[in-house]
């Protein structure tokens, strides 16, 4: 009797021996598989409780999910400590890093460079050397008497860019002109523009800057006035031109030089440098129309 009872406790010990070590592998194992817990019995329940500080802290902020099936190989003897059923499963909202909004990019102010009553052989010649350089567009409001004089100086401007505008053929003031006088002056200056430089002008400044209905009414053409004075023409001296700029200027601003004086050429390079500072760029002034409108 003796003998039986001591092979069924041999037995038995064998036997837990057995199943202690099927379950350590399989603990050791869970932690690997892919988890689903969504209605738990109280055997998976416990055993989660187990499994959950078998893990580090790093798996806890986790969507951790449990196979019924799974759980229940979850040994019972590890449990350490006791947790409430609703610390089962920790859902924690991950939080992607925010990537840096792009700059906002800020469009600069516009500013358009305009001369008045060119070409001069001599002076045109300097300020399309300061423009070249510097790689900016300007507009030049030519007369057409003396585009008949320097056609080639037209020709070169508009090759590098330039917008040639009419400025009428002699300079004479269009409010004291018939209608047929302020036509012939505006035509005879267009062919002289179209013949140096292969293009007909989109715009006019009337000299002066004077003008009426009856002005207006004689051309197709989009006149142009100024919004900063540089006044150029009366006082020839760089430093004033430059000071004359920043007094007036503002976004969405024409200047008014004049590319007969070789002192307006001296000045160009300060009033460029300065419009760089502000923040300004250049443009004709057709875009500049264009863009207002």
């Amino acid at each position: 009797m003796n003998k039986k009872i001591w092979a069924i406790v041999a037995m038995l010990g064998l036997m837990y021996i057995v199943f202690l070590q099927m379950d350590i592998e399989a603990s050791s194992q869970i932690q690997e598989k892919e988890l689903n817990l969504k209605q738990p019995n109280l055997t998976q329940q416990l055993a989660f409780i187990a499994f959950l500080n078998t893990i580090d802290d790093a798996h806890d902020t986790k969507l951790i999910a449990i196979r019924q099936h799974e759980a229940t190989h979850i040994p019972l003897y590890n449990l350490q400590e006791i947790r409430k059923p609703t610390d089962f499963i920790i859902q924690q909202e991950i939080v992607e890093p925010q990537e840096k909004p792009d700059e906002v990019v800020r469009e600069k102010k516009k500013i358009a460079l305009t001369f008045d009553d060119g070409p001069h052989p001599v002076v045109t010649e300097k300020i399309l050397a300061v423009l070249l350089q510097n790689d900016i567009k300007a507009t030049f409001f030519v007369l057409g008497q003396n585009v008949g004089k320097y056609p080639q100086i037209v020709h070169q401007a508009a090759k590098q860019g330039h917008e040639i505008a009419n400025h009428s053929w002699s300079h004479a003031n269009f409010t004291k002109l018939s209608g047929t006088q302020i036509t012939a002056e505006l035509e005879q200056t267009n062919e002289a523009i179209y013949k140096a430089s292969g293009k007909y002008p989109n715009l006019y400044r009337p000299p002066y800057g004077a003008t009426n209905a009856n002005v207006r009414g004689q051309t197709s053409m989009e006149a142009v006035m100024w919004s900063v004075d540089t006044m150029d023409w009366k006082h020839r001296t760089p430093e004033k031109t430059l000071a004359y700029v920043k007094e007036q200027v503002k976004d969405n601003g024409i200047i008014l030089m004049h590319d007969i004086h070789s002192e307006t050429a001296d000045s160009l390079e300060a009033v460029i440098n300065y419009l760089i500072e502000q923040d300004y760029e250049f443009v004709t002034a057709s875009e500049l129309l264009k863009l207002q409108s």
